[in-house]
């Protein structure tokens, strides 16, 4: 197998420089590992994003139940319509 060598060189704090070989494999396993670094920080952003929608869903059925049996609370009862005809002869 022919691997091709990229010649690194690199400057440290110091500034001293450093000479280092990489291979065309080793560079893309830093890609690949700099790749997986950001699937995973999208992945736990998704997640967390998932997370607070299903909350703000079980507030929004809670707040929607309580308002319609309070709705059910306060509206009138229907009268039969025996008691409407008694009151309006009455009348």
């Amino acid at each position: 197998m022919d691997v091709d060598v990229i010649n690194l060189k690199y400057t440290t704090k110091s500034g001293d420089t450093m000479s280092e070989e990489m291979s065309e494999l080793e560079q893309m396993r830093m890609i690949a590992a700099d790749r997986l670094v950001w699937l995973r920080l999208l992945e736990k952003s998704v997640n967390d994003i998932d997370g607070i929608l299903r909350g703000l869903k079980a507030d929004v059925a809670e707040i929607s139940q309580q308002v319609a049996n309070r709705n059910a609370e306060m509206t009138a009862f229907p009268v039969e319509d025996d008691e409407a005809d008694a009151n309006d002869d009455a009348e």
